[in-house]
């Protein structure tokens, strides 16, 4: 959001960078700042065919340890 809480419009991104052995779980932001969140890259899976996933707005994720999540934000 902008600084007038104007919606800017473009491609959003989420990157989530978890250093730690064990997984976690994480809460994506609301719909206020996207309806769904597509992975495009987690270094925690073998298959690239993973990557593509689709979560709604609020879904808890585990982000695995040593592993990096990027999210792009969908309308």
């Amino acid at each position: 959001r902008g600084l007038h809480g104007e919606r800017i419009v473009g491609e959003s991104f989420l990157l989530w960078l978890h250093a730690d052995p064990d997984p976690v779980e994480v809460r994506l932001p609301g719909s206020d700042w996207a309806e769904r969140y597509d992975v495009v890259l987690d270094t925690s899976v073998a298959e690239p065919e993973a990557n593509g996933t689709a979560y709604a707005a609020g879904d808890p994720v585990t982000v695995a340890g040593r592993s990096c999540l990027l999210l792009q934000a969908a309308p």
